[in-house]
């Protein structure tokens, strides 16, 4: 990959990408091209870290819709960040109904999204995305969909950065302290982002009674219930859960031929 110095960065030329998820970097961005800044407090075996595992997800085939580095950003020898491809107008799927009210069309982009996560699982590197959170999957205008934040991954024997939020929350009801993160734990995190979704709320705080409620009304929710029985419980360690791909309805997953859809959308199934 190529090395950009950053004293030949014209930052001033720049716009900021206001977001409060990167707390250990600040974002920037041109036409073409989103510049990730590591904060200047980071410590030398972080950056050196990062410099490794952002050399290996550049060493090797792409990655269907994973935004990947492309240069690396060099200060004094040291790390300062690295540049990707900038997805204009992206929405992370969190705010999915804020363009669309389609629950089909929800789930035929989801479809997408868990086929993506195994051609990411399959690849000769030893990926695992580990932060898989409804923060890190966006979409563009054109319901194309891309894993975004991906230098935080776990790739060989480097470990992840960070992991979700919700599965944290998960792990510690079940009274883990300490897990492993795996493809198993990138499928559930998949399954609990689009629980999140649908019932705009941790599926914690989803009764069984409302769950049923929409699942007379959405096959794909009634496919995922015994799983979410099995989450509600609270008494098992994160186990082998599926691809979401697995659990969506046929009528929705089968994108290129023409279906009649629902007039029910996200927002009056819940």
């Amino acid at each position: 990959m190529n090395i950009i110095e950053k004293k030949d960065i014209d930052f001033d030329s720049l716009s900021k990408y206001e977001c409060t998820v990167h707390t250990e970097s600040n974002l920037f961005y041109d036409d073409n091209y989103m510049y990730k800044m590591f904060n200047e407090d980071a410590s030398k075996s972080y950056l050196l870290r990062k410099k490794v595992k952002l050399e290996a997800l550049s060493d090797g085939t792409p990655l269907d819709s994973a935004i990947l580095p492309i240069d690396i950003i060099m200060d004094n020898k040291v790390l300062s960040g690295y540049t990707m491809n900038y997805i204009k107008n992206a929405t992370p799927i969190f705010k999915f109904n804020s363009k669309n009210n389609s629950i089909n069309d929800f789930f035929r982009l989801m479809y997408g999204v868990s086929l993506s996560l195994r051609n990411i699982h399959n690849d000769p590197r030893n990926i695992v995305v580990g932060d898989l959170s409804i923060s890190n999957i966006i979409f563009d205008e054109n319901m194309k969909h891309y894993f975004s934040d991906f230098d935080s991954v776990m790739i060989g024997k480097l470990h992840e950065d960070r992991v979700p939020l919700a599965l944290d929350r998960y792990a510690r009801r079940c009274g883990l302290n300490r897990y492993d993160i795996n493809k198993s734990t990138d499928r559930l995190c998949l399954i609990l982002a689009t629980l999140f979704v649908v019932f705009n709320k941790s599926i914690e705080e989803v009764s069984m009674r409302e769950y049923d409620k929409t699942a007379e009304k959405v096959e794909t929710i009634k496919n995922m219930r015994q799983i979410v029985v099995e989450l509600k419980k609270h008494n098992a360690p994160v186990s082998d859960f599926p691809y979401l791909d697995e659990l969506i309805s046929d009528s929705v997953s089968q994108t290129k031929k023409k279906i009649k859809t629902t007039t029910e959308n996200i927002q009056n199934i819940r």
